[in-house]
């Protein structure tokens, strides 16, 4: 599939802080496990964007359990803001949860085409209801490839006390796309989302919107930012495969999607892709579960907290993808969403000649190779680049009763189906 691509993984010190930094032909991203930033920086290179907000100076220190607002994105657990009530209670319920000062053991690997960071991390809590003495063993694997614009974060939190657990798992990031304008939008699939936030907005609350509970989507205020003076926000939560905040201005946008389900071992839930629009800013960040704060009450209410029996795994993958030059209303309307490409319309099978083109455009987040097989034999292949491409470009097939497209990259093999002619 031609010539292997640049990628590198090492470790550096940026403002006295242990850093690994993870770079390729398409973005370098920094993770400082130290504070919990994993990552910290993601920079996408195809767009010149940074696509996470450092509002904190990494020189600003840090104290003990202190959490600073050093940006980037934090694995928020066994909770997420530590109020109860309304309140900080720091001390029994650290804010954004352990990571940021728990201690890591981490190693770095590098093999043919890919690169990862391994950690991991034990802490013992208790738990906001009962107060039950927990433990937990959190194992973040991030793997880049050299071909692809993909960050893969694989997830693995081990009960590791005695009894039930409960907790939360927030993957918190502040997002900065486009400098949070009046075109900053935030986008994920589905006709209803779960309002779990609602602080200054009557508009809302006269039109009936009520605090967890499910309402239609979208709508126009959790879609699009809308500066202004005063303190105002909502969180809505998605269960959806992914998510997007992006740009319409400038045409850049990051995707989180899911790689697949979160697995608990015998059964199976879905990531909700939360997302926080203030009047300034906005975070996106997918749940386990729907609790943000430890709060009681909170807590009891059906599916906030996740729960694991003892010995018990929850283990989920997502990937974060940056792309540029993609408009807000072809995100709005995209066919199907992978990390591996997005499809901006449906293929279709369509008479040319004295056979047939496939039409429909899409996004390569990979680089690899398209099989055409007619009646499940391979017709051709052709090495698709990262970037846009027009499914025209593989030329005119003859006519047969059934055509298929597969796309293959180092390690995975996925089925474009295409709209057969009637």
């Amino acid at each position: 599939m031609g010539a292997e691509k640049y990628l590198e993984i090492s470790r550096a010190e940026q403002d006295n802080w242990d850093t690994v930094v993870i770079e390729n032909d398409f973005f370098r991203t920094v993770l400082i496990p130290k504070c919990g930033r994993l990552p910290y920086s993601f920079y996408c290179k195809n767009s010149g964007q940074e696509c996470f907000a450092h509002p904190v100076p990494l020189s600003t220190p840090q104290n003990g359990q202190e959490f600073n607002y050093y940006g980037g994105l934090i694995d928020s657990i066994p909770w997420v803001s530590g109020k109860v009530n309304g309140k900080t209670d720091p001390q029994r319920f650290p804010v954004k949860g352990y990571l940021h000062f728990s201690p890591w053991k981490s190693r770095l690997e590098k093999r043919r085409g890919e690169v990862c960071w391994e950690g991991e991390n034990t802490f013992t809590y208790n738990e906001p209801v009962t107060d039950k003495l927990s433990s937990l063993t959190f194992v973040k694997k991030i793997t880049a490839y050299a071909d692809s614009a993909k960050l893969r974060m694989d997830y693995r939190i081990k009960n590791t006390g005695t009894g039930n657990a409960k907790f939360t798992l927030a993957v918190h990031s502040r997002t900065c796309i486009g400098n949070w304008h009046r075109g900053t939008y935030f986008y994920a699939p589905g006709d209803k989302c779960y309002l779990y936030e609602l602080e200054n907005r009557p508009d809302l609350e006269a039109k009936g919107m009520k605090l967890f509970s499910w309402t239609d989507w979208p709508f126009e205020e959790a879609r699009h930012l809308q500066p202004a003076p005063e303190t105002a926000y909502l969180f809505t939560y998605h269960p959806q495969d992914w998510c997007v905040t992006g740009d319409a201005l400038s045409k850049k946008a990051f995707f989180y999607i899911a790689g697949g389900p979160v697995n608990y071992g015998d059964r199976t839930d879905i990531l909700k892709m939360g997302s926080f629009m203030t009047n300034k800013v906005q975070f996106v960040q997918p749940c386990v579960s729907y609790a943000l704060q430890s709060d009681a009450e909170i807590w009891k209410q059906p599916g906030a907290v996740a729960e694991l029996p003892e010995g018990g795994e929850c283990v989920f993958t997502l990937y974060l993808v940056a792309h540029a030059g993609i408009e807000e209303n072809a995100v709005v309307n995209l066919h199907r969403v992978n990390e591996d490409f997005l499809l901006l319309d449906e293929p279709e099978l369509t008479a040319a000649g004295t056979g047939a083109v496939i039409r429909g455009a899409a996004v390569f987040s990979t680089g690899g190779e398209i099989s055409v097989k007619i009646n499940g034999k391979t017709f051709k292949r052709v090495e698709i680049p990262v970037g846009a491409y027009n499914f025209e470009q593989l030329g005119i097939i003859p006519f047969p009763e059934n055509i298929t497209l597969e796309f293959n990259d180092h390690d995975n093999s996925r089925e474009i189906t295409i709209s057969q002619m009637g």
